[in-house]
């Protein structure tokens, strides 16, 4: 398939799709910006309160709620 010759009017722009420069440019930044928050998220580590590395509670603070929620249960 051949293309039509250029008649000046596309200067700067992608004659397959369509896209200029700045276009591509501007797709490029999003990705990136969306690349960098799903990195963010997936391999960030997520602590919770009261939890250690590993997903392990602390034996003390673990004694702590026990007797907090049966105090409670029985007000």
């Amino acid at each position: 398939m051949t293309m039509p010759p250029s008649t000046g009017h596309d200067v700067g722009r992608n004659t397959q799709n369509g896209e200029t420069p700045m276009d591509l440019s501007n797709r490029t930044v999003v990705q990136v910006v969306v690349l960098a928050l799903v990195a963010q998220v997936t391999l960030s580590q997520h602590w919770s309160y009261g939890w250690l590395p590993g997903g392990k509670r602390s034996v003390g603070e673990l004694e702590a709620t026990i007797k907090a929620s049966t105090i409670y249960l029985y007000l």
